[in-house]
C-alpha cells in the first residue's frame, strides 16, 4: 500500500464532515470522531451542486473570497484511500466530466495547526450554484443529523454559511427516487 510522503488532509463540507458520512466509501481507513479537526476555510461558499438537469443535488462549494465555511479536516494517509474518495465524490482526474475539482487550501484553513508540510484539498463545485436538480430529504436530513456531535455554535454557523436543516423545507413525497421513498424538494423552490 503506497502511503502519502506528506500529511494529506481532506476538507468535508457536507456528509464528509461526520464518521458515517465519511466510511463507506471504499476506503481502507476507518474514522471515528477523534479523527476527524473541525476548521474553517477562507474564500470559499457552502451551495449545492448538481452537474445535470433532474438529477439530486449534494453539497459543493465554490470560490468567493468575501465568505469563510465551517468544516472538518481528516487526514488520507495512503494513495489508495485518496483514489477512493475522489471516485465516490465523481471527482477522479479520469474522469471526462467530474462534479468536483480538488483544489489545495492549505494557505486559507484555520483552527489547527497542521504540520507545516501538510497538503490539505477541498473538492470545489465544477459548476457554480446551480437551480438544476432536486435536494433529497435523506441526504439533508442525513448530514444535519450527522453534524449535531459537533454542537450548537458549529450546527449555527453551518447554517449561516449555505447548510440547511430539513425544518421547513417542504419536501415533495410526491417525487420518488427509485431508491428512497422519503421525498425531495427542487433546489430552485428551497427557503
Amino acid at each position: 500500500m503506497i502511503q502519502f510522503r506528506r500529511p494529506t488532509y481532506f476538507i468535508g463540507y457536507g456528509s464528509l464532515m461526520y464518521p458515517s458520512g465519511i466510511n463507506g466509501r471504499g476506503m481502507r481507513k476507518n474514522y471515528d470522531w477523534p479523527d476527524l479537526i473541525p476548521i474553517k476555510v477562507k474564500g470559499f461558499k457552502r451551495s449545492f451542486c448538481s452537474v445535470f438537469q433532474d438529477i439530486l443535488a449534494y453539497y459543493g462549494v465554490y470560490r468567493d473570497e468575501t465568505s469563510e465555511i465551517n468544516a472538518i479536516a481528516f487526514e488520507i494517509k495512503t494513495q489508495h484511500d485518496y483514489e477512493m474518495l475522489l471516485r465516490h465524490e465523481g471527482s477522479h482526474p479520469s474522469y471526462k466530466h467530474p462534479m468536483y475539482n480538488v483544489v489545495d487550501v492549505s494557505d486559507v484553513v484555520s483552527g489547527f495547526d497542521f504540520p507545516p508540510d501538510a497538503r490539505i484539498v477541498i473538492l470545489e463545485t465544477a459548476k457554480i450554484e446551480t437551480e438544476q436538480g432536486s435536494l433529497p430529504y435523506y441526504y439533508v436530513s442525513g448530514v444535519w443529523e450527522g453534524i449535531q456531535h459537533w454542537g450548537e455554535e458549529f450546527c449555527q454557523t453551518f447554517l449561516e454559511t449555505g447548510g440547511l436543516s430539513p425544518d421547513g423545507l417542504d419536501f415533495d413525497k410526491n417525487v420518488r427516487h427509485p431508491w428512497r421513498d422519503d421525498g425531495v424538494v427542487k433546489c430552485a423552490e428551497r427557503g
